[in-house]
């Protein structure tokens, strides 16, 4: 198989396009939805450069396709790292040992049955939306007190409390497919592989100017950090992405408004 990784002629915004369409065609979402996933997939390449790390919150209709996005995402994302179930500390561990603050995983928590939506777990994913967030555990063998960090991008399947749902960008899988969506066989794995290397290769070229932007936003309070990064990552790629990115932002705003 041939990998084929970004180069200084393949524009920000034709890499966005890809995973737009690809995971439209993976999880039969619309173009916006798919765009606001595109976006924040990208971020997740890139989570040393933000001061918030935004949630992407996946609201599924009955039959819609949340196990075929989930797929997408762990194939697509940096460093992705899978939980049905898991105990507080065990998350928190995982997130600090697997790079911590200068390189944490992306999270993939996939609808948490009732006996785990535990306030101790969202407490955690609540305070990893912040970059400073940390939290000290006690460890009785040695006698000391451990600093970990749980900041973290996430990706959180399911229902959800008001104070998480404020620090995302939320998709919504139909049981229908929406207007205009062309059954189509979904793209192989190594579609998702070649995307990966891509996205990775690209925020490494970029990362200078991902670290340092200050998007001019369309949004305010919690929205606009929730939206910072997906903006400085539509600002860097160009193309049609500024404008569409401020779109979406506005949309969504304009959405949480109303609920």
């Amino acid at each position: 198989m041939t990998i084929k990784h970004t180069t200084p002629a393949e524009t920000g915004a034709g890499l966005l396009d890809d995973v737009r369409d690809t995971v439209a065609r993976w999880a039969r979402l619309d173009q916006d939805d798919a765009g606001a996933v595109a976006l924040w997939v990208a971020a997740t390449h890139a989570p040393e450069c933000w001061a918030h790390a935004p949630r992407l919150l996946v609201n599924a209709e009955r039959g819609g396709w949340r196990s075929k996005l989930m797929g997408a995402l762990a194939g697509l994302v940096h460093k992705p790292m899978t939980t049905a179930t898991a105990a507080p500390l065990a998350v928190l561990r995982a997130v600090d040992a697997r790079g911590g603050l200068d390189d944490p995983p992306t999270l993939l928590v996939h609808d948490w049955p009732p006996q785990w939506r535990r306030m101790e777990l969202w407490a955690l994913l609540g305070g990893g939306f912040h970059r400073e967030a940390h939290t000290l555990t006690y460890d009785a063998a040695e006698g000391t007190v451990r600093r970990l960090s749980n900041y973290a991008m996430a990706a959180i399947f399911g229902p959800v409390p008001d104070y998480v749902t404020d620090q995302g960008v939320t998709v919504t899988l139909r049981a229908t497919a929406p207007a205009g969506y062309r059954p189509r066989n979904r793209p192989g794995w190594h579609v998702l592989t070649d995307l990966h290397h891509r996205l990775n290769a690209w925020t490494d070229d970029q990362h200078l100017r991902l670290m340092t932007a200050i998007p001019v936003s369309p949004v305010t309070d919690r929205d606009a950090d929730v939206w910072a990064p997906l903006l400085t990552v539509a600002d860097t790629a160009g193309g049609h992405w500024p404008t569409t990115a401020r779109a979406l932002a506005t949309a969504h705003a304009a959405k949480e408004d109303r609920r």
